[in-house]
């Protein structure tokens, strides 16, 4: 599937930024388990952004893109 053809530092970034996306919306919109549907759209978005990454492998962070 798409996830194993992505390189890992995408798979960590897209692991990282869920569980910081599930605490926040835990902490602040108190959802369990999961998130709520505003911070799924993020998420998904975010994962969108990731998958769509130019330079995959070599990417640092998404403000150096060029």
């Amino acid at each position: 599937m798409l996830a194993r053809r992505l390189p890992l530092n995408i798979r960590l970034d897209k692991k990282t930024v869920g569980a910081m996306v599930r605490l926040y919306c835990t902490g602040t919109h108190g959802t369990k388990p999961g998130c709520c549907v505003e911070c799924q759209n993020l998420l998904d978005y975010d994962h969108a952004r990731l998958d769509h990454c130019p330079i995959k492998k070599k990417k640092t962070t998404c403000a150096k893109c060029p």
